[in-house]
């Protein structure tokens, strides 16, 4: 059972203050008509550790960040972690924290 729980631990957050403070406001902004993404995303908020800007190091995903994953299913993904008025899905380049939270 503690292998289990290793398993579906999730990993550390770090991210800038200025991250922080944009994405609690996204949070707010989705209170009234999406409470439950709202909570979830207040809670990864939550238990982030706060740094300065410019602190993290460049092997940290933040916003603004491409990366390359590969999915449950096996498809393989290069995505950019963007704010929702700045995606461009049908480019497939980027990917909006709205849309990843909606799934």
């Amino acid at each position: 059972m503690a292998a289990d729980n290793k398993k579906h631990r999730k990993p550390a957050i770090s991210m800038t203050r200025s991250d922080h403070e944009r994405l609690s406001l996204l949070a707010e902004s989705f209170a009234e008509r999406n409470p439950a993404v709202a909570e979830q995303l207040f809670a990864e908020l939550d238990r982030a550790r706060l740094v300065a800007d410019g602190r993290l190091g460049d092997n940290i995903v933040r916003m603004g960040s491409t990366l390359r994953f590969t999915t449950d299913a096996g498809e393989d993904r290069t995505v950019t972690l963007v704010f929702p008025g700045e995606a461009d899905i049908a480019a497939g380049k980027s990917r909006s924290l709205r849309r990843s939270a909606r799934r």
